[in-house]
Formats: C-alpha cells, structure tokens, sequence
C-alpha cells in the first residue's frame, strides 16, 4: 500500500473516530500532496518518495511557523498538527 493510500486510510480512521485535531492535520497534509501533484502533473500520482517530500516540506513549513509565533492558541494548534 502506498503513502498516499495510507494517509487517506487514516483520515477515513480519523472521520469515523470523530479525531478532529487528527482529521484536520491529514485533510491540510493531503492538500498539500495535491498541489504538489497538479505542480508536476494533474494526470498522474505523486511516488512514495515525492509524496514524503511534500509531508517533510509542509512539517519544516509549521515548525517555522510555530517559531515565529508568540505563546498562545496559534502555537499550541501548530504544536498538536505537528504531533
């Protein structure tokens, strides 16, 4: 099974066991496989490779994100997405 077929599993996962924090961050990591995948060619999939790439790119993308903001409620959903 592949990347992309396990993290839509997990979202299913997710929706079923009402995991909002869960579901939200797999909605967000897919979005961004998707764009990455109509970057490079709408007709056809992102590899195992390229699509970890993406989920690495978007991890680094809220660390800095998490860094620049002050102590709050942002940096905490920041903190849990990462999780």
């Amino acid at each position: 099974m592949s990347v992309l077929a396990n993290l839509r599993k997990d979202l299913t996962t997710a929706m079923k066991a009402g995991d909002e924090a869960r579901k939200s961050a797999l909605r967000m990591v897919l979005t961004e496989i998707q764009y990455a995948q109509v970057a490079v060619d709408a007709s056809k999939e992102l590899t195992d490779a390229e699509v970890l790439k993406v989920v690495e790119r978007y991890h680094k993308s809220l660390v800095k994100a998490m860094e620049e903001y002050p102590d709050g409620e942002k940096k905490e959903k920041f903190k849990q997405e990462i999780a």
